[in-house]
């Protein structure tokens, strides 16, 4: 349900861009930043043509045994919007925002309206 606001918010977000000026000159694409993979999933089929999504997190790397390189400093330092799980997931994403000097970039929480007791007993959790 979370997942589904969070979209909708994606969407609303992508919507907000003024097409009108396409026919003066093309505009430059939402850069939108996941951090998993499912993330990743949900958010390119909701942009569409609208953004350019990339992931952050390489395939087969999980979010506690990710190790940042400069590179991905420059992807988050790059990123307009940047589609989290949330739920403590991305604890280590707040350092990251920090470097790449973006604090107050634009943070979409798919986990928000999920309460935590609910995840946890699914056995999801820490």
């Amino acid at each position: 349900m979370a997942q589904v606001k969070a979209i909708t918010l994606l969407a609303v977000f992508l919507l907000g861009l003024e097409p009108g000026h396409a026919e003066v000159t093309s505009p430059r694409k939402l850069r939108v930043l996941t951090t998993l993979a499912p993330l990743y999933c949900f958010t390119v089929n909701v942009a569409g043509d609208a953004a350019h999504v990339t992931n952050l997190l390489p395939a087969g790397v999980g979010p506690h045994d990710y190790q940042f390189s400069r590179k991905d400093v420059e992807k988050i330092g790059t990123a307009d919007l940047v589609v989290v799980n949330g739920l403590g997931l991305e604890d280590w994403l707040e350092k990251a925002l920090a470097s790449a000097g973006k604090q107050s970039k634009k943070i979409v929480v798919a986990s928000t309206g999920i309460k935590e007791s609910l995840f946890f007993s699914l056995g999801e959790g820490r």
